[in-house]
């Protein structure tokens, strides 16, 4: 029976105490908090026991509130923030891809089902949370339950499993930029205590806020995500389980990067193409459990994912390339990318529970297949020709040709397969030395090994002659009748032959341990104090323009932090706290390339130090029968410590998409009647978005408000809603560098119905 509990622990409600809600005791009336379980650190645990941070958004809550995607969930969260217009995630101040720009993996991995998700799907991939169980965070370094790609934190997306009982729940949804939508979930009983099954199909659309002038389109940054669904519970014995999962989603979306010559909040888009991104996603996960006895279990979990990404930009989309013409459609600056990514895990546990003592051992094996092409063409940088021009013939004769090479265009072709073998073995226990007193501790050794083969091709047009152009004319006088431009241009054409990229095989290992102690003040009162080492592996890559090879090491953390769990009035008020400090060292960083000292060819070196540190406080409430309380704040400072890069100094500068406060705030009352009133707040503090802090690379400091009104029983919940209440406008994203900004979606009302019934219930 024991196989059946752990591998039904999903099935499980994950407790209203995370999403500020509270169950009623039917007998005496009073109110009682439920039990929330925690899946991400590898054994079920109690949010009250979990030592650092980590933030759970039921599905519960999830339906009750304003939350329609991961973004959302982001939004709803204590040190949290969704990057650059959705397109990943922040965890304390630290992104999911990287903060220095440099490094082959990303540094947090967002989960489905078990399932990785590299970095091109979370572009566009299953962001919507349809029959979701739970959404996880957790927060700081978790490499040693975890390994690679954990170093800022992980994110957990759990859908429904099986349950044994018939039933069906859809809901429809229509709003205004011509929005609509719905999801339906279908549950099968087939035999009673043995197999169950769950369907569930999601769809929805939005024209999004964005305009092309030039294509006569107000469907500029659409919005079009569907899935499909499918989870089989088996459990032929008491003594084991699985879970099969199998899902399919293919996300769709257009660029919705604004024109800041029109006024970014015009949302003006002028590219002659409507670029975008199209995601279809694959995946397939077995989740096993086998009771060995009452103390010993054993669990493995396979996951295949497959992710299809292609992307078409136009990087000429301003209204002065419309007024200058180059952005006509022979005239485009495009770049497009073919991404398929198919990524293997296997893991594999042995684990241990008695009164007193816990813990587990296992192994770990992924293997990551990326096939990636990309090209396009484009106008070669002023400032690389600049560079180039003087520092092959100096300043004098380098500024006489300028305006001879200031509009070249660069086409290329780049194929790129790269190969990432990781191997772990890992393990964690926990002793109660007392009922006072409880130490914990934990190591995983992790390999990694990462090959890349590629081959470019790349042509330069435009180039000046010296018969036609009076820069070469004039050059050449000056150069006492030497043809300069020649030189130059054989010169360009040999570096665009001789570029290639990287033909490598690096291996990366790390030693990640952890321990740290628990005191139990009271049954409702703990401190934790736990001290991780985190890790991103090393690589290798090309730069940009001259396709220099270069390979980097391993970067490290240290991460320090106390956290703190309660329940206070006879559980009423939750209030769980968490302080963290860390440190990072020979960190991945971007430098201009010494073949060229050019910042627009950079390559990856370990030269950068950096920290960390903040607090985060999360309270859950129900004070009264039918009102719901929940709130969070979050403070978080980031440095570099040491980082210089083409002779800047970012030392001292923050980390890019890292704001220094968060907050959050939502309540609800249910009305005996059934009638109900849900509002919820969040506010983020202003932050830059790039690691130089330049004035005008800017995300808006701003507040959103969501609410709706609705009427629920048993079986129906219709309301009406909206978000972004006020219609605040916010930047989202900017930078100095560029005529365009990523801007927050403005005011945006619905209504959604939705409907769940027993086919049994019906039957009688």
């Amino acid at each position: 029976m024991l196989g059946k509990l752990r591998a039904g622990c999903a099935v499980a409600a994950l407790s209203v105490v995370a999403s500020g809600a509270m169950a009623q005791d039917r007998n005496d009336g009073e109110l009682v908090a439920d039990e929330i379980l925690v899946f991400g650190e590898k054994t079920v645990t109690n949010l009250q026991d979990t030592r650092t941070g980590v933030q759970v958004f039921t599905g519960d809550e999830i339906e009750r509130s304003s939350i329609r995607d991961i973004d959302d969930v982001f939004d709803q969260s204590s040190n949290v923030s969704a990057r650059f217009g959705g397109e990943g995630f922040a965890i304390r101040g630290i992104q999911n891809a990287n903060v220095a720009g440099g490094g082959a993996s990303p540094l947090a991995t967002l989960y489905v089902d078990g399932a990785p998700f590299n970095g091109f799907a979370l572009r566009t991939g299953i962001e919507e949370l349809c029959d979701a169980e739970s959404v996880e965070i957790f927060k700081g370094p978790q490499s040693t339950s975890f390994g690679r790609n954990a170093l800022a934190g992980t994110v957990f997306i759990k859908t429904r499993d099986p349950e044994y009982d018939h039933t069906v729940k859809g809901s429809i949804q229509g709003g205004t930029q011509e929005s609509r939508g719905g999801c339906l979930t279908v549950n099968t009983n087939i035999i009673d205590g043995v197999l169950a099954t769950r369907f569930t199909a999601d769809y929805n659309y939005t024209d999004g806020f964005y305009n092309n002038p030039t294509l006569g389109l107000d469907r500029q940054a659409f919005n079009e995500n569907q899935s499909l669904r499918g989870k089989v519970l088996f459990e032929p014995t008491d003594w084991f389980s699985n879970v099969l999962t199998l899902t399919y989603s293919n996300n769709k979306s257009g660029d919705d990067e604004a024109d800041e010559a029109t006024g970014v909040f015009n949302r003006n888009h002028f590219g002659n193409i409507q670029g975008g991104e199209d995601t279809e996603t694959v995946i397939a996960a077995l989740d096993s459990t086998i009771d060995l006895n009452d103390n010993w279990y054993i669990k493995n979990v396979f996951t295949y994912n497959s992710a299809n990404h292609d992307r078409l930009d136009d990087d000429n989309a301003t209204f002065a390339a419309l007024q200058a013409g180059t952005n006509d459609p022979g005239n485009t600056d495009s770049f497009f990318r073919a991404n398929i990514t198919k990524t293997f895990t296997e893991e594999i546990r042995l684990h241990y529970e008695s009164d007193d003592l816990r813990g587990h051992i296992g192994g770990y094996y992924s293997f990551i297949d990326n096939d990636d092409v990309s090209g396009g063409s484009g106008g070669v940088p002023v400032s690389f020709a600049e560079s180039f021009l003087n520092g092959a013939l100096g300043p004098g004769l380098g500024g006489v040709l300028l305006p001879a090479y200031s509009n070249l265009t660069n086409v290329r072709d780049r194929i790129f397969d790269t190969e990432t073998t990781n191997l772990a073995i890992f393990g964690e226990v926990e002793y109660d030395v007392s009922s006072f007193v409880t130490v914990y501790g934990g190591i995983r050794y992790d390999r990694e090994n990462f090959k890349s083969d590629g081959s470019e091709v790349r042509t330069v047009a435009g180039l000046p002659q010296t018969a036609t152009s009076a820069e070469c004319q004039l050059a050449q006088f000056l150069a006492f009748g030497t043809d300069v431009c020649a030189g130059v241009n054989a010169a360009v054409l040999a570096d665009a032959a001789a570029a290639q990229p990287p033909q490598v095989d690096t291996t990366s290992d790390a030693f990640l341990p952890m321990i740290g102690a628990t005191l139990n003040w009271t049954d409702d009162l703990s401190t934790s104090f736990t001290v991780k080492r985190g890790y991103r592996a090393g690589g290798a890559g090309s730069s940009f323009i001259t396709s220099t090879n270069f390979e980097f090491d391993p970067e490290f953390v240290w991460n320090y932090e106390l956290g703190v769990r309660s329940q206070w009035f006879d559980d009423r008020l939750t209030a769980n706290a968490n302080v963290f400090f860390l440190t990072w060292r020979d960190q991945q960083v971007v430098v201009p390339n010494p073949a060229n000292n050019n910042a627009n060819d950079g390559i990856t070196v370990n030269a950068g130090e950096s920290r960390t540190y903040g607090a985060e406080l999360d309270l859950y409430a129900q004070p009264i029968d039918g009102l719901t309380l929940r709130g969070s704040i979050g403070y978080q400072q980031t440095e570099f410590t040491e980082f210089v890069s083409g002779g800047i100094d970012f030392s001292g500068n923050e980390f890019p998409n890292a704001p220094a406060f968060t907050l959050a705030a939502a309540a609800e009352y249910e009305f005996d009647n059934g009638f109900y009133v849900q509002m919820d707040a969040n506010y983020r503090s202003e932050a830059f978005t790039d690691a130089e802090n330049r004035a005008g690379s800017i995300e808006d400091a701003r507040t959103l408000v969501n609410g709706r009104i609705g009427y629920r029983t048993d079986m129906i919940d219709a309301h009406v809603f909206a978000t972004n209440l006020f219609d605040v406008d916010y930047i989202e994203h900017s930078s100095a560098l560029t005529d365009t900004a990523k801007v927050g979606d403005g005011l945006f009302v619905g209504a959604r119905v939705t409907v769940e019934f027993g086919i049994d219930d019906l039957a009688q």
